[in-house]
């Protein structure tokens, strides 16, 4: 969830890694009946089945005549948790109830990757797709960014690829919070997809977290930016 001055973009994606949500909700007084946000950015990880919970509790259980509910969010610093106060709707009873809920926030570790050679990454799904393999794993921390073909059908061949930013700053910059180091497995059918963005962009932005897809953000050569998302294969 990610909220600024402009509305609230939420991404969900479900716990099978298989379907994926991006929703926006701009300011405006059909969305929201008040919105305050003094942050510049701000950025939450929750699990969405807390949301439901909380929200389902104050006006969904059974037997309840609630027709809606008005809903208070609230983020104070540091941001470790979430505030709701919902305010249960009733049709035909002037009694309310205020029913408050804490929610904690995850603390997902983040890398990013940048790169403004985006030749490089097209030449590395065609490398990985010479090895005739179906998945390809790809770790990515503060020190390389590198990927691994998995499952080869010709069980003989296997191929590993690892970029290292330049000492200098070039252009591959790695970032990773609290040194984090994320490893994902992905399906090389759905990967190639990559290497098809990157041909046609002139920047580049890899962004993992944990239970979360991976995003690639490409500033393509004649304007315009393309963004992708690809689930993780799970275990």
């Amino acid at each position: 969830m990610q909220i600024n001055k402009e509305g609230m973009q939420i991404h969900i994606i479900d716990d099978a890694q298989t379907s994926f949500l991006d929703a926006f909700f701009p300011v405006s007084k059909s969305a929201f009946s008040h919105f305050d946000c003094k942050a510049e950015h701000l950025k939450l990880w929750i699990k969405p089945s807390f949301l439901s919970n909380a929200l389902r509790s104050a006006c969904g259980s059974k037997g309840s005549s609630a027709t809606g509910a008005r809903v208070q969010m609230a983020v104070h610093e540091p941001a470790d948790y979430l505030l709701l106060t919902i305010d249960p709707l009733f049709s035909a009873s002037r009694v309310t109830s205020r029913i408050k809920h804490t929610i904690t926030l995850i603390d997902p570790a983040k890398v990013e990757a940048f790169s403004e050679h985006t030749s490089q990454f097209a030449e590395v799904v065609a490398q990985l797709k010479a090895a005739d393999c179906n998945e390809v794993e790809v770790l990515l921390d503060s020190q390389h960014f590198s990927f691994r073909s998995s499952k080869s059908k010709s069980m003989m061949n296997e191929t590993e690829i690892s970029l290292f930013p330049e000492p200098s700053g070039g252009k591959l910059c790695l970032y990773a919070e609290n040194d984090a180091e994320i490893r994902a497995r992905y399906s090389f059918r759905h990967f190639q997809r990559v290497g098809r963005l990157c041909k046609a962009g002139c920047k580049v932005l890899f962004q993992m977290a944990d239970d979360a897809p991976l995003s690639v953000v490409c500033d393509l050569v004649h304007g315009g930016a393309c963004q992708l998302f690809l689930a993780p294969l799970i275990e």
